[in-house]
């Protein structure tokens, strides 16, 4: 069996991610002069808003890579551990060709202590969050990111559309991700800017707008078509072995039903921080075989090709003429986000869930 498949790079995440999506921005405010060391410095005191003056710091580390999914670009991880009388925590600053996309905090000890104390109503530490990140950068999309949120009156699970700019506010457990989002087409491209909390607690924010852009938003291919081409890709995978308990193998038929599955338009990365429209599909078996559960693949909207397909579940053993066929996912046993696709990388996460989640998130967690 010959699968056409082409490297996946997958967002949210969460992050991430993450992303621009036709909007130009450019990081102005810190001086290009500046050292990164000194950039994350600004940005924990002029972004996050920290009283660095309170605090004896000390750089924990300092990497730098050049990550495939970034096109070579270079990425820069700086990590601080500062501490004052009751409080401790590190924090991390990402930057990608010099450029801010991510601060995010991990308390060890006490209380942060701010410049001015930070509101206790996520809302509006957001708002605050926005306006000090605006004024840091110096872009104009943000103003619009402003307004969306300043429709919303409190935090909870919602999305919100103004123009072409969706809100979306995640809430799972201690968790709460706020996340824009930028439609073109009728698709949701993740616009890479997102802020999360813990425990009621700011986190952290992430904004990749810079750096990524849309390769297509056109969808030629329907719903019915991508569970089709799914089923045809599938029958190469029916056939395989599971254990029988004894040490030995029996070969088995996988039996793919119609009563259940999971069809979802997301966007991925085709080539390096460049996005298209693309259908995850997921076929649940009518029962688990040997630990093999379903089918699942990735088919892109625009072009009908088959980005990644796969069997799902564990411990199945795929017969070695189609385990070569075998290719990575992003989410290889859930409902895939994206980003969680996102991703969208960077030093933390952003939890970008089950809608087309496939932005960039939790780099360096």
């Amino acid at each position: 069996m010959k699968i056409f498949k082409k490297n996946l790079y997958v967002a949210c995440l969460v992050l991430a991610l993450t992303i621009a999506v036709s909007i130009t921005h450019v990081n102005g405010a810190p001086s290009s002069k500046m050292t990164i060391q000194e950039k994350a410095i600004a940005a924990i005191t002029e972004v996050i808003g920290l009283d660095m003056t309170k605090y004896k710091t000390e750089l924990t580390s300092n990497v730098a890579d050049q990550p495939e999914i970034y096109g070579g670009l270079t990425r820069e991880e700086v990590t601080y551990t500062i501490e004052a009388t009751g409080s401790k925590a590190q924090i991390g600053c990402t930057f990608i060709n010099k450029t801010l996309t991510s601060c995010y905090m991990y308390p060890i000890e006490g209380s942060l202590l701010y410049t001015q104390q930070l509101s206790a109503d996520m809302l509006s530490a957001t708002k605050s969050l926005l306006q000090r990140y605006q004024a840091y950068v110096g872009t104009t999309y943000l103003q619009e990111a402003r307004s969306i949120l300043e429709t919303v009156t409190e935090i909870k699970q919602t999305n919100v559309t103004m123009g072409n700019m969706k809100l979306q506010i995640i809430e799972s457990d201690n968790l709460v991700d706020i996340i824009w989002w930028q439609t073109v087409n009728g698709v949701d491209f993740p616009l890479g800017l997102s802020v999360e909390f813990v425990n009621g607690e700011l986190k952290g924010f992430s904004d990749f707008s810079s750096f990524y852009r849309i390769g297509s938003a056109v969808v030629n291919i329907s719903r019915e078509e991508a569970i089709r081409i799914t089923r045809e890709q599938a029958k190469d995978y029916t056939t395989l072995e599971v254990p029988t308990g004894n040490g030995d193998y029996t070969e088995v038929t996988l039996n793919l039903t119609d009563e259940h599955m999971i069809v979802e338009l997301q966007v991925a990365n085709r080539e390096p921080l460049t996005l298209y429209p693309l259908w995850y599909v997921r076929l649940y078996a009518d029962k688990a075989y040997g630990g093999t559960d379903g089918f699942q693949a990735g088919i892109w909207a625009d072009t009908g090709e088959i980005a990644y397909a796969q069997l799902t579940g564990h411990h199945g053993v795929v017969p070695d003429e189609n385990s070569s066929n075998q290719s990575p996912t992003p989410s290889q046993n859930s409902s895939n986000q994206s980003l969680a696709l996102y991703l969208f990388a960077g030093t933390a996460a952003t939890v970008i869930v089950a809608t087309a989640l496939l932005l960039l998130k939790k780099r360096s967690k």
